[in-house]
């Protein structure tokens, strides 16, 4: 294979939907040439793996696989250096996982480098370590071990696993290292899925990924290691569980392992991203005794008194039991909304932290600051759905890609945003044809397509977000004549006899039918002051991606749509001009708008074209199908091509006076 297909084959193994042109450029090849590259990577994987449409390289996950294989059959080395972080990363892994002494020189010769810039890896590594009490040995003759609690030792090695495995091309890293490889994973990914089936739990698409990565890691360590050795969670037996046993089980032919190691490799199961599951725990369980106490605790501190109880005893549980398994083994979740949701809501959050103390005292230590505002999220939801009088008029679900804290994080948003919604709970993307029958709407961190009504939403929700979203659903209910009928008979329906509803239902949509309500005047895109912003420090080769990342943040575009943009603007960025020094990048909707958006940046500092002119003010644009985007754009070209307008927009002093200067025009 001549050493330029090798290349591009590495490359595009490491990335996803690649704009054609930027690649092109990036081999220095012609569009003609580039094709027939293409052609060749696909003779050789014997098969049609490799598309381009609509000036985008399609490369699926199984495409990646495929390229891989085919490297490593022609033993192509992957990775012929290593940046900072992964390479530590890769000697604490090397460490971690064989229990053995190891000399400096094979340390530097394992991640390509010198004996002393290894060294400098080893002290950064030691002085890491520390930190998790959990000791680096040195021995002149034998060179490096790692020393601590076989717990802490296995957790840490976990931790380490789940950094690398997240990357892109985690991976392939590790295998090509022989560190774990694709096939050692494949078979526990197989028995996780069964797991799952007989627990009736559902492991997020991101974790069936990740777990099978760390539950090899800690059975290569135990097959090396071959010492006795236990733990003890305090005030929580977990071998006498109804799920212990099943989970045992999946690991039939590991003969090597403990009543230790299965203990451990269960716990780290079940502290997994664990989403909505419909598992019951017996009463006599020391979680339930726990729940039950926390729940009259809230009471006594609200001065209240749950209609719902059972229910609501069941949503914490399904909650509490991954979180006490996650404190357990030390994992810390990420939960970016703590420090909003303590200022907004620090009563509910003080009283939820006293009233938590039960969880608390089964594992033996206070939980973080993360935990108890996602559990004070969670009970603030089931007040306000108690204190709602109206009952669910819609149905909907939430698909999230990522961990179980993300996910629950937007799904008790979204409830107290919509109260009239009854959500069914938050699923793996995977899992959507399982879910959809029925529904009305879908709230999805990632594209699908279902013949329910779709709303694309950041894993975060912010103010802007929150008020387009809720724009964007009033306005669906509005236009939709079946949609206007349900919530037209959640009002009547007490005041029409039972066996009259299925009727005064089918007149009431003929009727919405026959007078739909349309708008007469186009619809127009609004503008608000989070759409504003000041931008220092930028070149000319970057100020068009840091000009959208605002709308990537937002989940209005995609990174295909950004990376088109920023093809299309380099090379025709003179036409794209709507003032003096004043750019609009964009491209058209098909090549990646998820919602139609704008983002107005003033530049502080000098940024010149490679013509040598001034660049002002970008406009990042995300159009509209429907052209909704028209009457904005006239309105800002007519701002800034008069001349004293414009001298007043570039001198404005904050977000607020620039935002107030665009509203007036």
């Amino acid at each position: 294979m001549e050493q330029e297909t090798k290349e591009l084959i590495i490359y595009l193994l490491l990335h996803e939907n690649m704009d054609f042109a930027v690649v092109a450029k990036r081999f220095r090849l012609s569009e003609v040439e580039l094709r027939k590259q293409i052609v060749k990577i696909n003779h050789l994987l014997q098969q049609e793996k490799i598309f381009i449409s609509e000036g985008t390289i399609l490369v699926t996950e199984q495409s990646r696989m495929d390229c891989y294989r085919l490297l490593t059959t022609l033993e192509v080395r992957l990775f012929p250096y290593y940046e900072v972080k992964l390479r530590r990363q890769l000697v604490l892994i090397q460490l971690l996982m064989k229990p053995r002494f190891l000399s400096l020189k094979a340390l530097a010769d394992y991640v390509y480098v010198s004996k002393n810039t290894v060294l400098s890896d080893v002290k950064w590594i030691r002085d890491y370590l520390s930190q998790k009490r959990i000791l680096l040995k040195y021995s002149r003759k034998e060179g490096y071990a790692i020393s601590g609690t076989e717990f802490s030792i296995r957790n840490q090695l976990a931790e380490i696993l789940r950094e690398v495995i997240k990357l892109p091309y985690g991976k392939f890293i590790l295998d090509e290292k022989n560190l774990i490889t694709l096939s050692e994973t494949f078979l526990l990914k197989k028995r996780l899925e069964s797991v799952e089936k007989r627990l009736q739990v559902t492991f997020t698409d991101e974790q069936l990924e990740v777990l099978p990565y760390m539950l090899v890691g800690t059975m290569k360590r135990t097959e090396v290691l071959r010492e006795d050795w236990s733990f003890q969670l305090q005030h929580y037996d977990l071998k006498n569980t109804k799920e212990y046993p099943v989970i045992k089980e999946m690991f039939w032919g590991y003969d090597f392992l403990s009543e230790a190691d299965y203990l451990y490799l269960a716990l780290q199961i079940l502290a997994s991203s664990l989403l909505e599951s419909v598992l019951y725990l017996s009463e006599s369980d020391e979680m339930t005794e726990a729940t039950t106490e926390f729940i009259q605790r809230l009471e006594f501190y609200f001065a209240t008194e749950f209609a719902h109880k059972h229910q609501f005893k069941e949503k914490v549980l399904l909650h509490i039991r991954p979180a006490i398994y996650r404190n357990l083994l030390g994992f810390q979740i990420e939960n970016p909304l703590v420090e909003q949701f303590k200022a907004e809501h620090f009563t509910t959050f003080q009283l939820v932290k006293k009233a938590a103390r039960p969880f608390e005292q089964l594992v033996g230590h206070e939980w973080a600051e993360e935990e108890m505002v996602l559990l004070s999220m969670i009970v603030l939801a089931w007040m306000y759905q108690e204190e709602a009088s109206v009952e669910p008029i819609f149905s909907a679900v939430v698909l999230c890609q990522s961990g179980t804290s993300i996910s629950k994080l937007l799904i008790e948003n979204l409830k107290l945003m919509f109260p009239t919604i009854d959500f069914k709970g938050a699923y793996a993307v995977r899992q959507l044809s399982e879910v959809e029958g029925n529904l009305d709407f879908i709230f999805t961190t990632v594209p699908v397509q279902s013949q329910a009504k779709v709303f694309i939403v950041p894993p975060i929700l912010g103010d802007f977000e929150r008020k387009k979203l809720r724009r964007e659903l009033e306005q669906t209910i509005l236009l939709n004549e079946g949609m206007r009928t349900k919530e037209l008979m959640a009002i009547l329906k007490e005041a029409i006899p039972t066996e009259k509803h299925s009727f005064v239902e089918k007149r009431l949509n003929q009727f919405f039918m026959k007078k739909p309500v349309i708008e007469k005047t186009p619809k127009k895109m609004a503008i608000f002051e989070e759409q504003i912003s000041f931008l220092e420090g930028v070149t000319f080769d970057s100020v068009v991606l840091e000009a959208f990342k605002p709308l990537l943040k937002r989940g209005s575009v995609t990174l295909h749509y950004v990376e088109t943009c920023s093809a299309h603007f380099y090379n025709h960025y003179e036409t794209m001009m709507i003032g003096p020094n004043i750019y609009l990048p964009h491209a058209r909707p098909s090549d990646g708008v998820l919602n139609a958006d704008i983002q107005i940046i003033r530049l502080d500092t000098l940024v010149e074209t490679p013509s040598g002119k001034e660049v002002d003010i970008v406009v990042a644009l995300a159009p509209s199908e429907k052209n909704d985007h028209i009457s904005l754009l006239l309105k800002l070209n007519e701002l800034f091509l008069d001349e004293k307008k414009r001298e007043l927009v570039l001198s404005a002093s904050s977000e607020n006076e620039l935002y107030e200067l665009i509203d007036r025009g």
